[in-house]
């Protein structure tokens, strides 16, 4: 119900022509690529899935095993997974768009089981963009995952945009670029943030 929350409160953004950037942990797989462990379940009881790639079935299966997966694929406009009459596609999955075949780009990691250290998680963190943003002049210019950053179950992810300001009165403005804020106030325990 959150989800259908947080997405009509987007979709009544764009009507009023505003682009609109959702991240963090969505709590959510998108497709059976961003799951270890259903990966792992297919490769063990689908003849087809022992190799890297599995089959548009099998994924189309495991999005529409949980209504949360099916729902959140229906509001992609980058989803593998279109139903006609409920899709619509209104944010783009940035990471997932720039990186369309990447394996094993998970955010969160059991702890319980250490599968950080064999790379075993889910992607269920993301930086969203509404399909729009090009219309308000706002490039994509990169979107990716920093697991190699720890002190959580989750890494950090992050989406670099190109905004062109304009005034009311045509004159364009260049924004400042601040301090990147994690960096400049916190210190890790054994490093630096940026490393």
């Amino acid at each position: 119900i959150l989800l259908k929350r947080i997405f009509k409160r987007i979709e009544n953004l764009m009507n009023k022509g505003k682009t609109v950037v959702l991240m963090g942990d969505l709590n959510v797989c998108k497709d059976i690529q961003d799951s270890e462990e259903a990966l792992q379940l297919a490769k063990r009881f689908y003849s087809e899935a022992k190799g890297e790639k599995v089959s548009n079935e099998l994924n189309f299966e495991f999005i529409k095993e949980k209504p949360e997966r099916f729902f959140f694929n229906q509001q992609l406009s980058n989803s593998n997974f279109k139903i006609p009459n409920n899709y619509k596609g209104t944010m783009l999955d940035s990471t997932r768009f720039l990186h369309p075949s990447r394996n094993k780009m998970y955010t969160c990691w059991n702890t319980m089981k250490n599968a950080r250290a064999v790379n075993a998680g889910s992607r269920i963190d993301y930086v969203l963009i509404s399909k729009n943003y090009k219309d308000n002049k706002i490039k994509l210019l990169n979107s990716n995952i920093l697991p190699e950053v720890h002190g959580s179950d989750h890494c950090p992810i992050y989406s670099d945009l190109a905004i062109d300001f304009v005034c009311d009165d045509g004159i364009s403005v260049s924004p400042q670029v601040g301090k990147f804020e994690a960096k400049s106030f916190y210190k890790l325990i054994n490093n630096d943030i940026m490393k």
